[in-house]
């Protein structure tokens, strides 16, 4: 049986211009080789396939959309296509984007670096565009990717601006295959609980809408874990809030961090979440 792509795997690297073929790194096995491929298809779907441990996946529809920003630098994710025409508005992270650290911006690979080995960075979904000088962070479901995140160096405030995919209902997946659900506030901490054994959902944030509460709960996780950073008053308003309603469908435990997650080593994530 043919494994199955995560859809993190291709979806942030898809090319934006129908008809054109990218390649990058997926698998350890190739490691140093760039043997997945991604296919932008005339109608805007999706084909991924890695050519050395034969994972395939892709999209049964066009991904579309316009950026929540236009006016912003990043509205050149619409790179190669035309705000006019069939093409309009394909919705996509900027087209130079790297995931081979390699090629990373020093000061945005020794951010990175503070929280993850070079090795987990370049076999995560996670790139950088030299262009916007921003690490790139997807959100994503089977099917679409949701938004992205951009962290700019030099740094600047706000430290992380959105850009959402409106064709789609705003609610992504979470990461991993686990039970336990570790909420988190930023990507890098809910990947790395995600290293550590888990299922993590990043709120992108400190608050998490009823709405994607809801699509949680549906999945009926057996065990929830709340890992926001406990820094101000209104984290601690939410984290109680987050306790009191998901307490309704399983345990949960809440963590009393003075430091994000993704500042805590993998074994240290367990022992927390354990």
């Amino acid at each position: 049986m043919t494994a199955k792509l995560d859809p993190s795997d291709y979806m942030p690297y898809a090319p934006s211009e129908p008809g054109r073929t990218v390649r990058r790194h997926h698998c350890k096995g190739g490691k140093g080789k760039d043997k997945l491929y991604i296919t932008r298809k005339e109608d805007g779907s999706i084909v991924a396939f890695c050519h050395h441990c034969h994972a395939s996946g892709g999209t049964s529809m066009a991904v579309n959309n316009n950026l929540s920003n236009p006016r912003s630098s990043v509205g050149t994710v619409f790179s190669g296509t035309s705000k006019t025409g069939s093409n309009a508005g394909i919705f996509a992270i900027p087209s130079d984007c790297q995931g081979n650290t390699d090629k990373w911006g020093r000061e945005a690979l020794e951010w990175a670096e503070q929280y993850l080995t070079s090795d987990q960075i370049n076999d995560s979904p996670l790139s950088y565009s030299d262009r916007e000088g921003a690490i790139i962070f997807p959100f994503v479901t089977d099917t679409d990717m949701v938004m992205y995140q951009a962290r700019y160096f030099p740094a600047r405030e706000p430290k992380y601006m959105t850009y959402w995919n409106h064709n789609t209902d705003r609610y992504y997946d979470p990461m991993g295959g686990s039970d336990t659900l570790v909420l988190t506030e930023d990507w890098i901490s809910a990947y790395k609980a995600v290293l550590a054994g888990y299922s993590a959902f990043p709120l992108a944030g400190s608050h998490l809408s009823r709405g994607s509460m809801g699509k949680l709960i549906a999945r009926d996780y057996r065990r929830y874990v709340i890992a926001l950073d406990n820094d101000n008053p209104a984290v601690r308003r939410e984290q109680r809030r987050l306790e009191r309603e998901f307490s309704m469908y399983a345990p949960t435990l809440v963590l009393k961090l003075t430091k994000d997650l993704k500042c805590f080593n993998l074994p240290d994530i367990q022992d927390l979440i354990e």
